[in-house]
């Protein structure tokens, strides 16, 4: 005697938690509307807040600018892109405690960097053929 199953095929739903660069990508988008309503400082603080916090969860790097780069492994940040950040954590600073005007390009530069960072280092989510893929049972 064959029994038939009469269950479905469940194609996966690709949901479940979202990364730190989403999350942290849906604040750098609220962070905008400081600088059109023209409050750079606030605009700056949350920007550095935004790297610090990034790093923090990412990498657990807890202070950005005392970390030395010779102790971070391949699977963290590369030098590049530590200095990067620590210039624009001083630049951050400069213009929140120190009344320093940055130019727009200064504006840019930060938020473009936080943008890309972000951007280029999005886990890669698979996709409903990969899913399938991984479910399937061996013959």
């Amino acid at each position: 005697m064959i029994i038939k199953s009469s269950r479905k095929k469940v194609i996966p739903q690709v949901t479940g938690n979202s990364s730190v660069e989403d999350s942290i990508i849906e604040e750098l988008e609220q962070i905008k509307r400081y600088k059109i309503e023209g409050n750079i400082k606030l605009y700056f603080h949350k920007l550095n807040e935004l790297i610090k916090k990034y790093f923090r969860k990412k990498y657990q790097i807890g202070s950005i600018l005392d970390i030395d780069t010779n102790t971070i492994g391949k699977a963290g940040p590369n030098k590049h892109t530590l200095s990067t950040a620590c210039e624009l954590l001083k630049l951050s600073h400069e213009v929140c405690y120190a009344d320093y005007q940055p130019s727009s390009q200064e504006q840019e530069r930060i938020y473009n960097f936080l943008n890309k960072l972000l951007s280029n280092n999005r886990p890669h989510k698979p996709s409903i053929e990969d899913e399938l893929y991984l479910m399937e049972k061996p013959n």
